[in-house]
């Protein structure tokens, strides 16, 4: 297909496995595109992609969690996830830093193809929703991925799973993104 052998790696819906491409300009590591391209394998076997989900807003979500997941790493023997130092986290945080994030309202309703050059505030997202308050959003997250990879995914649907708007709940995820170190 036309522009994938840009891109290091990817899932395919279609054959369920993901392909990696020996590119060399790229800022995330080789183990960095593996964890993000199987986090999607694995996804997809979690909850089962129905028709297509990449072409419907909400589908930031996917390349989040994948994007958060490039932060696997062993560390004196624990594997721990979510370093804040990792690159697109890091890069998350500097866009916050600089007010050059997109707005929450505009960001969630993005597809597959409006994600390039979004990965690094997709992971910050994701972080949030699963780190925050101690976990606290992180049920209606996993709700609001099935929704998602279920292409049943409408405008509201952000609204609907959290309670409250995307607007509403991006001044917490601020202050959250300015506080991880």
């Amino acid at each position: 297909r036309p522009g994938l052998k840009q891109a290091p790696g990817f899932f395919s819906n279609e054959d369920r496995i993901g392909h990696f491409f020996p590119v060399n300009a790229t800022e995330t590591t080789l183990e960095e595109i593996v964890h993000h391209e199987t986090t999607h394998q694995i996804a997809y076997y979690a909850m089962p992609a129905k028709g297509n989900p990449t072409a419907l807003p909400h589908f930031w979500a996917w390349e989040g969690l994948a994007a958060y997941f490039e932060s696997v790493e062993n560390k004196d023997g624990k594997v721990l996830i979510g370093n804040p130092n990792q690159l697109r986290l890091r890069t998350c945080r500097e866009a916050v830093a600089k007010v050059a994030h997109v707005p929450w309202k505009d960001f969630v309703m993005g597809t597959q193809r409006e994600m390039s050059g979004r990965y690094p505030q997709a992971a910050g997202m994701i972080h949030f929703l699963m780190n925050a308050k101690k976990g606290a959003y992180r049920e209606k997250l996993a709700a609001y991925l099935k929704i998602v990879h279920e292409a049943s995914a409408q405008a509201d649907t952000f609204e609907k799973v959290f309670g409250v708007k995307p607007e509403e709940m991006e001044p917490e995820w601020i202050a959250y993104v300015k506080g991880l170190k």
